[in-house]
């Protein structure tokens, strides 16, 4: 007994020898079977029995044993079990399956509703858990198996349970992730899908191609640059979505060369198109597994210096969960990168992990605002709010802006009021592959351009607080009574690539609003106060 229980004890704790003031309590405390018990329970149904099970993991237990010591963390580990044996006693049998993840096997097949009863009582009964004086906010990620088929296999049972803890872990997610039979037999489908998809990038990335979805100037309406996005197919699959498979790849080791093999292509894609358009910017999305590996820094300018693309044209895109990686070391990589030329722009802006105080901490050079708020901003007006709070925090700290999610006209006419850099999406291109790409370059949107900034009715307006926030220094005059442009200059019309006011006119449809000419000052800084 005293044995069994030092192992139970060493395995669910720590690798810490354990005193005798430990063993006595590990003895009195009821012994919880392991592995081996679950899997001789499972042997022992009948064949095709529909299997109920739930199973949790502690969350970072690590850091009570660093913060209090091995043999507290234990002591506190031996009292959060048999708390949760007591819950789950009414349930069926508690058993250990790894080293701080627990299973309950059902005494029968339950219910949604029971498995999400039971995952209930225990997250908060380790919620608040009182222990030795204090008081500790233990957290689990938890995962259930409900009417599975017991086929003689307990192995592949015991592996979809802790995938489902696996999964709720991955998405970062307290919620309990329940598999079914019928997603057990879509997991199975994944697994294998992604095996191919590994394998495929072992074979020289076979499968893997490239397509091209525009950036449009908001200001001249020309396409302007590109963002690489990376697809997959094969006779078996077809084509497969990215956000089937790079979540689950990400972590492998060949995600990693599959990186480098999109930069590259993307950069030999578009070496050509520079001859032509010599400030076009190819987009490549980042993985936080890429950058926080030592090297890939130098794998960037290597790749970019052996197909001859300039680094100026290259701008690298932080997606979600590269937020997540250590500030200082993430500065510390932007900084190298935008030190050899290389601009970095932020993805997905205004989700996640994502705030106003990150676009300060990050010496970044875009930031993209999410597609969501921009699709949605004709139907939800917090999402303006939203927006024009982004757009004008990134224009006081120098950092140009690009819209996401720009599906048809009555958006892309609705958001000509905001001061972006450039626009992305449907209204203007699918993503397409390379060939059909360099068929949109000489493309031309109609522009409505940009609205006068907005001032807070009690603040003093300054005209010259516009010219501070505009880019260029280029000075337009449009608010009189007719709506119509009255002054360009021909710093202006060249931005716009216009020859003459009237071409002017005709690409912003007779609706630019923008920037005051200095002239003018005084009569318009009169009028606006007069509206506002």
């Amino acid at each position: 007994m005293l044995k069994y229980n030092l192992e139970v004890c060493n395995s669910i704790g720590s690798d810490y020898m354990l005193n005798e003031i430990t063993y006595k309590k590990m003895t009195e405390a009821a012994i919880i079977p392991d592995i081996s018990g679950f899997i001789a329970d499972l042997n022992n149904l009948d064949k095709n029995s529909k299997i109920s099970a739930l199973a949790f993991e502690i969350r970072e237990y690590n850091n009570i044993n660093l913060r209090f010591g091995y043999e507290f963390g234990t002591e506190l580990l031996v009292e959060l079990v048999k708390s949760v044996m007591e819950i789950a006693k009414e349930y069926g049998s508690f058993y250990r399956v790894e080293r701080t993840v627990y299973a309950i096997l059902f005494k029968k097949e339950a219910s949604e509703t029971e498995l999400l009863e039971l995952n209930s009582k225990i997250f908060n009964r380790l919620s608040n858990f009182s222990f030795s004086g204090y008081t500790f906010n233990i957290e689990i990620f938890s995962g259930a198996i409900n009417e599975l088929k017991y086929t003689s296999d307990p192995y592949k049972i015991l592996a979809t349970l802790t995938t489902a803890v696996d999964k709720s872990k991955r998405n970062e997610s307290f919620a309990l992730t329940i598999f079914t039979e019928e997603k057990y037999n879509e997991d199975i489908k994944r697994v294998k899908l992604l095996e191919t998809i590994k394998n495929s990038i072992v074979k020289e990335c076979e499968g893997f191609y490239l397509v091209y979805q525009p950036f449009v100037s908001a200001m001249n309406g020309k396409v302007i640059g590109a963002e690489a996005l990376i697809r997959w197919k094969n006779a078996e699959y077809g084509t497969v979505s990215p956000g089937l498979f790079i979540s689950y790849i990400e972590d492998h080791s060949v995600f990693y060369d599959l990186g480098l093999w999109t930069l590259k292509r993307a950069l030999t894609d578009f070496k050509d198109v520079l001859k032509i358009k010599s400030d076009f910017f190819i987009n490549i999305n980042l993985s936080y597994s890429q950058l926080e590996k030592e090297k890939f820094k130098y794998d960037v300018i290597n790749i970019a210096n052996e197909v001859g693309f300039p680094l100026k044209n290259i701008q690298l895109e932080l997606t979600e969960r590269c937020k997540n990686l250590n500030i200082s070391y993430l500065q510390k990589e932007i900084e190298f990168f935008r030190n050899n030329g290389i601009r970095v722009a932020l993805d997905d802006f205004g989700t996640g992990t994502s705030t106003l105080r990150l676009i300060g901490d990050l010496p970044i050079d875009c930031v993209k605002i999410d597609q969501s708020f921009i699709i949605n901003i004709l139907k939800n007006p917090s999402n303006e709010i939203i927006v024009e709070t982004i757009l004008d925090c990134a224009k006081r700290l120098g950092i140009s802006v690009c819209l996401e999610g720009v599906e048809n006209e009555e958006i892309k006419s609705f958001i000509s009021k905001y001061y972006a850099n450039y626009h992305q999406g449907f209204y203007y291109s699918r993503p397409v592959e390379i060939e059909e790409f360099k068929n949109k370059l000489e493309l031309r949107w109609i522009t409505q351009g940009i609205k006068l900034i907005k001032s807070e009715n009690k603040s003093t307006f300054e005209v010259n607080n516009i010219i501070s926030m505009m880019p260029g220094g280029f000075f337009i005059y449009m608010n009189d009574h007719t709506e119509r442009i009255i002054l360009a200059n021909e710093a202006l019309l060249d931005i716009y690539e216009c020859n003459n006011i009237d071409e002017f006119m005709k690409l912003t449809n007779q609706q630019f609003k923008g920037m005051v000419h200095p002239d003018d000052y005084e009569r318009v800084d009169l009028e606006i106060k007069q509206q506002i």
